[in-house]
């Protein structure tokens, strides 16, 4: 019905900017950092920092790495756990495009039946 179609379309917007947000949080503001703006770390910039630290060599991770470490971990946390919930909404979602028999849409694979 066009309230139905009305009301997930305004969900599906809503978990699109929620997303937008994870990937702010996770990735940092691309928007700021391009126009040459002082940004703070992202939380995959200091696991890069990190990674590319330790790439090739043997010496043991410095105090600044494992520093760094804990502040991503602690940062990632509730990233991870917006995620996950916006993940079960996805589901649901799908599911109301399932019951009204709505059309393919990429990475949902719509029930099959034998009619």
């Amino acid at each position: 019905t066009p309230k139905q179609t009305t009301e997930l379309s305004a969900k599906l917007e809503e978990l699109n900017k929620r997303l937008n947000d994870v990937n702010r949080k996770l990735n940092g503001n691309a928007s700021l950092s391009n126009r040459e703006f002082e940004t703070p770390p992202s939380i995959v910039a200091r696991i890069r920092y990190i990674t590319g630290s330790l790439w090739n060599t043997t010496a043991a991770q410095t105090q600044t790495q494992k520093d760094s470490y804990r502040i991503a971990a602690k940062e990632f946390k509730p990233v991870y756990a917006e995620l996950r919930a916006i993940a079960e909404e996805i589901n649901k979602a799908e599911g109301t495009l399932e019951k009204n028999n709505a059309p393919y849409t990429p990475g949902r694979i719509p029930e099959w039946r034998e009619e």
